[in-house]
């Protein structure tokens, strides 16, 4: 639960094979009921908090034993449920038939997945690295009442009682070579980046580096944006929430350096989840990149974020998994589509 209730007093009363919890000072109450080999765990919070319910996946625990158990450790996305399970033995579950946003995480994600130990560069790992193993977490952010339950079995599930997600498809195709649609200014529209950050934008980078401030290959005006990224990681850029929708593509300026081998993805985030990625190869003018030379790249954002929602950043990122050689970005902007 959220920090704030860690040290307050909780009631605890049972009746049957239920087990309630509740606090006497906040609208939370927790019921665990068990039937054979299951705990279905329900919460009912009325808040104006978002929620995080935090929990260890419940594994065999013999299993973790086992070589490479590791490795039977999986995430579990179906239209009805999400959670994690090991294939060898248990499962937590999340039944998502509330209309509640919904934010999980899991050692799973992390670099330091295969190492199993610490890096002393703790940059190059991603966010919630440090959970123990084999640790999970699902948040909850929402600011109306919340009902909802968990199911923590000793067995993994059987996936075919449950619908799966289907991929998404693309809104629009990408966009060819040269100035899509007719009569598009690919050099107006919102600046994100023109030799310097706008106003309340700000560059993050997770594993790599990312100068805004480079002056040995520009586009445009004075300076660049020089980056380097270690594998599977990214640069963010940071603006806290912008409203895109009066805009219809994400355009900036790349130039591949020496290599021209890089591999790279867009993706937007609303702050509590990921609106839509986009790998840059379909989108890069005169695909594939030529040594020293720049390339425009103007990416839909009916594909970065078709439901136009508010954004809080967005990452670019290493699409290969074995990171990306130096790179420049320059003239970052919104451009609005078209007559």
């Amino acid at each position: 639960m959220d920090g704030r209730f860690e040290y307050e007093p909780l009631v605890a009363s049972i009746e049957g094979q239920t087990l309630t919890f509740s606090y006497e000072t906040h609208p939370v109450t927790k019921s665990y009921t068990l039937e054979g080999d299951t705990i279905y765990v329900h919460y009912v919070r009325g808040s104006s908090d978002a929620l995080n319910l935090g929990f260890a996946n419940a594994v065999n625990q013999l299993g973790v034993f086992d070589k490479d158990w590791i490795w039977n450790f999986e995430p579990i996305e179906m239209q009805e449920v999400l959670g994690w399970q090991m294939t060898t033995g248990g499962s937590v579950l999340l039944n998502t038939d509330g209309n509640y946003s919904i934010q999980t995480a899991s050692f799973i994600d992390s670099p330091a997945r295969e190492e199993m130990q610490t890096r002393e560069d703790i940059s190059t790992y991603t966010e919630d690295h440090y959970m123990c193993f084999p640790c999970s977490w699902i948040k909850v952010w929402d600011t109306q009442d919340v009902d909802f339950s968990l199911t923590l079995s000793a067995a993994p599930i059987d996936t075919s009682a449950y619908t799966p997600i289907p991929t998404p498809t693309p809104t629009l195709p990408p966009p060819t070579v040269g100035p899509t649609p007719s009569g598009m200014q690919w050099d107006e529209g919102y600046v994100i980046y023109d030799d310097a950050l706008a106003a309340g934008w700000s560059i993050d980078p997770y594993g790599g580096s990312a100068d805004w401030n480079a002056s040995g290959m520009v586009y445009q005006g004075a300076s660049a944006i020089e980056v380097t990224l270690e594998p599977d990681l990214w640069i963010t850029f940071d603006v806290g929430q912008f409203d895109s929708s009066a805009y219809g593509y994400l355009v900036f300026y790349l130039n591949g350096g020496e290599t021209t081998d890089q591999q790279l993805y867009v993706e937007m985030n609303s702050g509590e989840t990921s609106l839509g990625r986009a790998d840059l190869t379909d989108y890069i003018e005169g695909y594939p990149l030529q040594p020293d030379e720049w390339h425009r790249v103007a990416v839909p954002l009916n594909l970065l974020n078709p439901k136009g929602k508010s954004i809080a950043w967005f990452d670019i990122g290493d699409a290969s998994g074995n990171g990306a050689s130096t790179f420049y970005i320059d003239e970052i902007r919104f451009v609005s589509p078209g007559p």
